[in-house]
């Protein structure tokens, strides 16, 4: 196959998606199978026929050539809590700051000396560093559960898939007015203690109790989709130019979820040894929609593979109850590129668009890096992919697959960090399984 030179229509299409989308606040690219996994979440050009209907519906063309059919059934789920709110809520809840203020508010009413204020006043000040210390941090869980059908064709290839995935993050909130009034709270502490315990100040200072009044919080927001696919995928010619062009038209039925609470409420739970339950929301939104995907791919020698896929081409809006932040599931758009030969795959692919967690606060925008080395029945994986936007979700994976007589194994493991002392934490762990079934 000979080279040539990319042509004005694919240059003037790629050049407007990055300018349109660039922008754009959009769902991110999760790496939804095995392989992709393995690789740094590469998959635009470097995927193959079976992982199509996730990264780039025009791979579908791209099935080997004795394959026929093909079954898969994947699941994955991620964990990422980079910003450490399990240890920093784990700390208030061992620490309970709430009950140990209130407790030594009583005791320094009952018996106001110097040391029970300095009891109070240091009391105080871990209350205000504990809620500080779970604002804006979120912890996200996500995952899915997805079976395809695959059937490649020389005239157009199709792929008929149903995929189940949800997207959810813990995030603590600090009210800027308990900030103020715990500052207030000290600075009258540090008053009292410097102008003499007179039995008026006294009362007036037991009297400003914040405990009672705090409104910062901890929220849950999250959405679950089930998206049902039909990918469609056909060479064609274009001014003498040939291209794999590939579009899925899909339903979504999408459910939100929101609640919050506050962290007296979750004081109170801990102090009768109840579990926190984030589960008593009751009217859950949910929605159903259409939507889009469109891929393009080509083949530019035997050797090197580019692809443009743009996601969810229409964008959504849903509302969320007990939450001012809305669900986006908006356009997202990544380019890719890829080498092979008869024993090495290599990819890498480029976020075009700065991309939301559905649920979490966090960015995301992925270079993603990944290789694979095929020794027939065995294939070893690796990759790692770096977030361009924030500073959460860059890590090294790893993985492999197993193909036996028409039935395939497929495993990854891949971390939110690049630390050595965080690299193996199980709160930066994703672990993805597919199973299936080819001939």
């Amino acid at each position: 196959m000979t080279k040539k030179h990319i042509s004005a229509p694919i240059a003037i299409f790629l050049i407007s998606s990055i300018t349109t989308l660039q922008n754009a606040n959009a769902t991110g690219f999760l790496p939804q199978d095995a392989r992709a996994l393995a690789m740094g979440g590469a998959g635009v050009a470097v995927g193959n026929s079976r992982q199509a209907h996730y990264y780039n519906p025009s791979l579908l063309i791209n099935a080997p050539e004795d394959e026929d059919f093909s079954f898969e059934n994947d699941v994955a789920i991620r964990i990422a809590d980079s910003d450490g709110l399990i240890d920093s809520a784990a700390d208030f809840a061992d620490n309970d700051p709430i009950s140990s203020l209130a407790e030594s508010l009583i005791t320094f009413d009952s018996n106001p000396t110097v040391s029970n204020l300095e009891k109070v006043i240091d009391d105080s000040i871990l209350l205000q560093s504990s809620i500080r210390d779970v604002t804006n941090k979120s912890f996200t869980v996500d995952g899915n559960v997805g079976t395809f059908v695959s059937v490649p064709n020389k005239n157009i290839s199709w792929a008929i898939y149903l995929n189940a995935w949800a997207n959810v993050a813990f995030t603590g909130n600090l009210s800027d007015q308990d900030d103020q009034v715990m500052t207030d709270f000290i600075t009258a502490g540090n008053n009292l203690q410097a102008g003499g315990l007179l039995p008026s100040d006294i009362i007036n200072f037991v009297s400003l109790d914040p405990t009672e009044t705090l409104s910062s919080s901890i929220s849950v927001q999250g959405a679950g989709v089930v998206e049902f696919g039909v990918a469609l995928a056909k060479k064609q010619s274009i001014n003498n130019y040939e291209l794999d062009i590939g579009i899925t038209p899909k339903i979504q039925r999408v459910t939100t979820y929101g609640v919050e609470k506050t962290l007296k409420e979750l004081e109170e739970s801990i102090e009768l040894g109840e579990e926190l339950d984030f589960s008593d929301q009751e009217d859950p939104q949910t929605t159903t929609s259409f939507n889009i995907d469109i891929g393009v791919s080509k083949e530019l020698d035997d050797n090197w593979t580019t692809g443009v896929v743009i996601k969810n081409l229409i964008p959504k809006s849903y509302d969320v109850n007990n939450s001012t932040r809305d669900v986006k599931i908006s356009p997202s758009a990544r380019i890719g590129a890829a080498w092979r030969n008869n024993w090495i795959s290599a990819g890498v692919d480029l976020d075009l668009t700065k991309n939301d967690d559905i649920a979490s606060l966090s960015e995301t925008q992925f270079l993603s890096l990944g290789a694979e080395f095929d020794v027939k029945f065995l294939q070893l994986r690796g990759g790692f992919r770096h977030n361009l936007a924030s500073s959460g979700g860059s890590g090294p994976s790893a993985g492999f697959g197993l193909y036996l007589l028409g039935l395939n194994l497929d495993a990854a493991v891949a971390s939110n960090s690049f630390k050595a002392s965080e690299i193996t934490d199980i709160n930066n762990i994703n672990a993805s399984v597919q199973l299936g079934i080819n001939w």
